[in-house]
């Protein structure tokens, strides 16, 4: 996706070829250091989509009249031998300015394959998708990616890049393994069980196994439940870079009320600000 993303068109040097992806140079010359670069700003997301799900971000653009190019890649299963339609699972880049107006990726006929490149339909034949507004207008841009056709009926992992980077994307955050003790001196008994009338301290690990640096984490765990009582709701977590995994420093800590019936399903939600971000 970023080496796509910021390939350089050849129409920029040689007007025989003409702007937008063509059969003969694809999306243009490699830029290393420009995809290193847009890695380093930030300026792409990693997230997945679910059959005729749709995710939102919004892209802002700050000045008037700068590029905003969009790109959506995403690893496809490999199709039947000799199937009539190569694409199994089919998303659709949507690009939305701040007046509702859409923008349409970059489409190849392949049946006149020396016509220039058009942005005027959606694309439903290949895994990737890229939308280039040549002058932006300022302001809050719309983009989603739509789960058009995922017949696996399994969620579609995708990457999206994007320029101009005014904000990196947000984390992605799992809770793993959480784990509660009830070995809280004098608040429970230890044995290994969730018994009525105990005090629990959680653990809580967060991943952060995409995107950019997760900072200046917060978490809040909330809960529903009659006879749950969060006594320590709000932790924080240290700064987690992408691929590694942290654990709250101190614990959660949970009340059961004596009421609480044995074998109960205890269901709690974990939420995560890290600066603008909540997941």
């Amino acid at each position: 996706a970023l080496m796509l993303h910021t390939a350089k068109d050849l129409a920029t040097e040689d007007p025989s070829y003409r702007l937008g992806p063509d059969f003969s140079s694809g999306y243009g010359l490699l830029q290393a250091r420009d995809a290193v670069d847009q890695l380093r700003s930030g300026g792409f997301l990693i997230n997945d989509v679910g059959d005729n799900a749709t995710n939102t971000f919004v892209l802002v653009v700050e000045e008037a009249s700068q590029p905003l190019k969009v790109t959506l890649v995403w690893d496809d299963p490999p199709a039947l031998e000799n199937a009539a339609t190569a694409l199994i699972n089919d998303l659709d880049l949507v690009v939305l300015s701040p007046d509702g107006v859409r923008h349409y990726p970059w489409t190849l006929d392949p049946e006149e394959p020396a016509a220039p490149a058009v942005q005027n339909a959606e694309d439903h034949a290949n895994n990737v998708e890229q939308v280039l507004v040549e002058t932006a207008a300022a302001g809050e841009w719309r983009v989603q990616v739509v789960g058009r056709r995922l017949p696996l009926d399994l969620p579609q992992r995708y990457t999206l890049a994007y320029t101009p980077v005014t904000q990196s994307g947000s984390p992605l955050l799992l809770v793993t393994d959480a784990s509660f003790r009830d070995d809280v001196e004098g608040l429970s008994n230890g044995d290994g069980y969730l018994d009525p009338g105990e005090t629990l301290h959680l653990t809580a690990p967060l991943q952060n196994p995409y995107g950019p640096l997760a900072s200046n984490l917060t978490s809040r765990l909330v809960s529903a439940i009659p006879g749950v009582t969060i006594l320590e709701g709000e932790i924080d977590y240290p700064d987690l870079v992408p691929g590694l995994t942290v654990t709250n420093a101190l614990p959660f800590v949970i009340r059961l009320d004596k009421t609480v019936p044995c074998g109960s399903v205890l269901e709690l939600t974990h939420i995560t600000e890290s600066d603008d971000y909540f997941v």
